[in-house]
């Protein structure tokens, strides 16, 4: 049997694509590795599902093809995508910019997709790892190999994802398939993951929550990143989404430079110029005058935090306030408004929430057919674009495979949707 279309992966994009193209009238199959669809979905958002953002804008996310985010923006906007899931029965609900289902639970997303194909010429056949795709370009021919068999159509979606996240990355072939159809596909790497460092305090930070303003400037251009939020302080290294939005520039950088230079403003409700009054304030009063300075500093800031941030010099940490200069109080404040901290590396994909790179974007059309394979398409995780936390990685999978899914239902339809 020659499948009208097979879309490799039931995933988010992949659903997406299946649901779009089976309203449309077209026959679809979908193959998925795994035992069971949309396992992965299960985990976003701690198991709530951020599923999109009311303030998606394009440079909320990173692709080699600089405009490509804000070409797909303008297909596939907020709106599309709560349109989308309320004809599902999914309905909103809001916790600021971040959209979830109203039950705060994933499973209900998961349910809306797979009861969404129910009723339209669209199956899923789980535990189908597949190995190998060629294409008979003169047939118009797609054969699928895998273990037990093999399967033919006539358009293809490959929406198979990447090792984020997941153990089992010997299975992922999304990659090797499309470069097997000469697509250029950059090198998969973690983001949206925690950043690593050596910088000799770390045990004396361990386990420290604090909400802080972390800014990472690239040597490259001299760009500079910045973000505010909690972050995680730990022996081997940082995280907290505003360490994880910083991840994909800081694992650029460090490609390029071997490290990554990252600046903590410790103390972001005080302008350096506040916390220097505040200090000699606390300096000139007979109540706190006798206090060591790290003493001194419990009012601003957790204790292991100062430890570290005093444990190359501890001395200065203990010296008494009526002992400190002025200079030396200026000197203790720019440091708490703008300490340094050497990042080595990422965290490995596991501990990822998605990969950098991917097939070029370059090489497929705005609706996402490959430029080199015509009716061959890719959705998703293995494109070239990555985003920040907040439903916009999941925004793309969606408005991705809902793309895919309508080009290659006109395609087969003859008609435009």
């Amino acid at each position: 049997m020659i499948y009208p279309l097979i879309i490799v992966g039931a995933g988010a994009s992949g659903l997406a694509a299946a649901v779009t193209a089976g309203r449309a009238g077209a026959e679809a199959l979908v193959l998925e590795k795994k035992e069971q669809p949309l396992k992965k979905l299960l985990l976003t958002g701690n198991g709530r599902c951020n599923f999109t953002n009311l303030n998606i804008s394009a440079d909320a996310y990173f692709s080699h093809d600089t405009g490509f985010p804000e070409r797909f923006l303008r297909n596939f906007r907020t709106e599309d995508a709560l349109s989308f899931f309320r004809e599902l029965g999914l309905y909103p609900s809001y916790r600021g910019d971040y959209v979830y289902p109203m039950s705060m639970q994933a499973q209900s997303v998961r349910e809306a997709l797979l009861q969404g194909i129910q009723g339209l010429p669209v199956s899923i056949r789980c535990g189908i790892a597949v190995r190998n795709i060629s294409c008979d370009i003169k047939k118009r021919l797609f054969s699928l190999q895998y273990e037990g068999g093999d399967f033919q159509c006539r358009k293809l979606i490959i929406a198979g994802g990447t090792p984020a996240g997941v153990r089992d990355k010997e299975a992922f072939s999304a990659d090797r398939i499309l470069r097997s159809f000469g697509h250029h596909v950059y090198p998969l790497k973690p983001a949206l993951v925690k950043l690593l460092g050596k910088n000799g305090f770390e045990s004396y930070w361990d386990g420290v929550r604090h909400h802080c303003i972390v800014k990472l400037q690239r040597k490259s251009d001299g760009k500079v990143f910045s973000e505010e939020g909690e972050v995680q302080f730990a022996r081997d290294g940082i995280s907290g989404i505003p360490v994880f939005q910083l991840s994909h520039p800081a694992g650029e950088e460090l490609e390029l430079e071997g490290q990554a230079a990252v600046i903590f403003d410790l103390i972001p409700d005080l302008s350096e110029d506040a916390l220097f009054n505040a200090l000699n304030q606390l300096k000139n009063s007979p109540y706190h005058a006798g206090r060591e300075l790290r003493d001194i500093l419990t009012g601003f800031l957790p204790k292991k935090l100062i430890k570290a941030v005093f444990s190359q010099n501890e001395e200065a940490g203990r010296k008494t306030a009526c002992s400190l200069s002025e200079g030396e109080l200026r000197t203790v404040s720019g440091l708490l408004k703008a300490f340094p901290y050497r990042v080595s590396g990422c965290g490995d994909a596991l501990l990822s929430q998605v990969m950098r790179g991917g097939a070029d974007l370059r090489e497929f059309t705005d609706q996402l057919e490959s430029r080199i394979i015509p009716g061959l398409y890719a959705a998703g995780e293995i494109l070239d674009i990555d985003g920040k936390c907040g439903g916009y990685n999941l925004h793309f999978a969606w408005g991705s495979g809902i793309l895919a899914g309508r080009s290659a239902a006109e395609s087969l339809l003859g008609k435009a949707l």
